[in-house]
């Protein structure tokens, strides 16, 4: 089985929210009293956990988390990916950083599902396209 899953990133370096300082300048952007690093209501920690956290619950004890320097994080649907990252005016300023959402097909065997968030070996993993975070539209009326 195939699945398909969402991610915000870079288009050409591949790298994540957690490059380049774009979680922090999210949190910047609206105005976070705290150091959230896109931590939503789900998640009550002062700074929102990477999906190997305690809370995110992925079962590694049958070895199928082996290197993270392989694995990428990503949601299976769209709409978690929205309520990670709930505010349009801090998806505005990530896509003025340059970051878009990137869409992956991913086979069962290299993803790793948690609770909210999800994992998949980047090796195993194929780039099907990226969109804007924002459409033209909105970064012309609203950014």
């Amino acid at each position: 089985m195939t699945y398909t899953v969402f991610r915000i990133e870079h288009p050409k370096s591949g790298g994540g929210l957690y490059c380049y300082g774009a979680a922090e300048e999210y949190d910047r952007v609206i105005g976070a009293d705290r150091y959230s690093s896109l931590a939503h209501s789900l998640w009550n920690n002062d700074r929102c956990p990477t999906p190997t956290h305690e809370n995110e619950c992925f079962d590694t004890s049958d070895g199928s988390f082996p290197d993270i320097g392989l694995w990428l994080f990503a949601f299976v649907t769209k709409k978690a990916m929205l309520a990670w990252a709930p505010s349009f005016k801090g998806r505005c300023r990530l896509d003025q950083l340059g970051l878009v959402l990137a869409t992956y097909e991913v086979e069962e065997t290299a993803l790793v599902k948690g609770r909210f968030q999800c994992a998949f070996d980047n090796n195993r993993a194929r780039r099907t396209h990226t969109t804007p975070l924002v459409t033209q539209r909105e970064r012309k009326e609203q950014c």
